[in-house]
Parts: structure tokens; C-alpha cells; sequence
């Protein structure tokens, strides 16, 4: 008579956690989506201000214009460029 080692039971410790995870992860994407952002009410304005003021404080150097390296420059086209005709006639044309 053999003897056979009576097995465990297995606690599905496994299953219990990534269910968990899956019901975490859509409580999270359901709070992302369906929440409303909460802005201030002046949210734009101040974003508005602060790019206009950002804008009133660049100054353009034309110096550059002046420069030697920037006057040697030349151009090896025409501009604007023009795109070549390509494809077929327009059936719907008359």
C-alpha cells in the first residue's frame, strides 16, 4: 500500500487579486472620464494674460539681419514652391 501525500488546498489568492486590479483600474477610468475637470472660472483669462504678456516682452533683434553669414545665404529655388500637376482630370469638372 502506497502513501499518497494528501495535496493542499490552494487559496485562489491569484484570481481574488487581479480581479481587484481590474475593478480598480475601472473605477479609476470611469472617475477620469465621467468626472468633471473642476477650472477655475478664470482659468482662460489667466492663460490668455500670461501668453500676452509673454508676447509684449520679446523683443526682435534685427541686428541679425546685418550679420555677414546671414547676408552670404542664397537661394537655390524658386519660392514659393510649386507642387506638379499629378494624377488624372477631374471627372466632375466641366
Amino acid at each position: 500500500m502506497a502513501i499518497i501525500p494528501k495535496e493542499e488546498e490552494r487559496k485562489p489568492i491569484f484570481r481574488y487579486s487581479l480581479a481587484g486590479l481590474i475593478i480598480a483600474a475601472v473605477l479609476a477610468s470611469l472617475a477620469a472620464f465621467l468626472w468633471p475637470a473642476r477650472l477655475p472660472e478664470n482659468f482662460k483669462e489667466a492663460i490668455l494674460n500670461r501668453a500676452e504678456r509673454r508676447l509684449s516682452e520679446l523683443q526682435l533683434n534685427l541686428a541679425v539681419l546685418q550679420d555677414p553669414v546671414f547676408q552670404s545665404l542664397t537661394s537655390y529655388g524658386e519660392f514659393p514652391l510649386r507642387a506638379p500637376e499629378g494624377g488624372r482630370a477631374n471627372p466632375f469638372s466641366l
